[in-house]
């Protein structure tokens, strides 16, 4: 996989953008992924494709055997489409499915400017597993994960790439540690801006307030979680990050910026903030907020798990809002 530049690590948008040899990998992974379609399609009942990439496969396939097709758009994908004409072309695919799935009202609109206003669009947000994603006690996880007890602890968990705005977040702490000096930022996760985001540490002289951690697997997240005080995602665009709900299951509340699906799932004031995008003050400022009132903070906690259930999006109801458009879907196919 040395040659592979263009899937996995930062995924397939971010890739095409980065390597030259990933754009001339992409009309050979299109083919081969439409020729394994078309052997294993013949005997499903529905074709279920994820991003528009994919949907552009599934809709050929789905002409080929004459089955119902249903296209989910993530955000992200359909974000990467930046020029009008590739995402009126995202449109077009989009209008021959026989449903299409949004993660976001956001995004539903969005897609509505280049597609029209169509009844076949169904919004499913994105569940999280509540089970693995609770709250662990900070008393006992903090020293397995060398995190020191007596300091407030931020964290990012994500990809190090331009479009998260970490750059932003670092900006933040260094205003933040003008007013406040007993935390400490977690930046979890790998990704193209790593060393550039470590010297803007360094410039700012942060390197005792900012620690950077090698990427985590899915299963040691709730810990860094729960670990936590405030998940911070000050994202310059996004679809619906799965990092918040998960923040939120473990009882974290969370800061992020006003772009995609995030004002649907955080709620402000009441399980985290929402700030301006790019605008490192006014992130600090809510930063802030929550870690000089213990009182807000763990308000913010409780609710943040409950808010979970609340709005439906565990992934119990996520399978069964997929479920029953599965049923309806064959039952008018006949």
């Amino acid at each position: 996989y040395k040659h592979q530049k263009l899937c996995y690590e930062e995924g397939v948008p971010s890739n095409l953008r980065k390597f030259f040899l990933a754009k001339l990998q992409l009309p050979f992974f299109l083919f081969f992924f439409l020729l394994k379609a078309l052997s294993i399609i013949r005997n499903c009942d529905i074709i279920h494709s994820h991003w528009i990439g994919a949907g552009l496969i599934g809709l050929i396939v789905s002409k080929f055997y004459n089955k119902p097709l249903v296209i989910t758009l993530h955000g992200s994908d359909f974000y990467f489409f930046r020029a009008h004409i590739l995402k009126k072309f995202a449109g077009y695919i989009a209008k021959r499915a026989i449903k299409i799935i949004t993660v976001s009202e956001e995004l539903k609109k969005t897609l509505q400017n280049y597609a029209g206003k169509l009844n076949k669009i169904v919004v499913i947000p994105y569940g999280v597993n509540t089970e693995i994603y609770r709250p662990y006690p900070k008393d006992k996880i903090r020293p397995q994960l060398n995190i020191p007890l007596n300091k407030k602890i931020i964290i990012f968990v994500g990809l190090l790439i331009h479009r998260k705005g970490v750059d932003i977040l670092i900006e933040s702490i260094h205003i933040l540690s003008k007013s406040i000096s007993d935390f400490l930022l977690l930046i979890i996760g790998d990704g193209e801006m790593k060393n550039i985001l470590k010297q803007k540490v360094s410039y700012y002289n942060l390197d005792s307030k900012i620690k950077f951690i090698e990427k985590q697997p899915h299963d040691k997240i709730p810990y860094w979680l729960s670990a936590s005080d405030i998940l911070v995602q000050p994202s310059r665009y996004e679809g619906r990050p799965n990092s918040i709900l998960e923040a939120f299951s473990c009882g974290c509340p969370v800061v992020a910026t006003d772009v995609g699906g995030i004002p649907e799932l955080v709620e402000d004031g009441k399980n985290g903030f929402i700030v301006k995008k790019e605008d490192p003050i006014d992130l600090a400022e809510k930063i802030y907020t929550l870690l000089s009132n213990e009182k807000l903070r763990q308000s913010m906690q409780k609710y943040a798990r409950e808010s979970i259930f609340k709005n439906g999006l565990s992934w119990e109801n996520y399978c069964e809002k997929h479920f029953e458009l599965y049923k309806n879907i064959l039952k008018e196919d006949g």
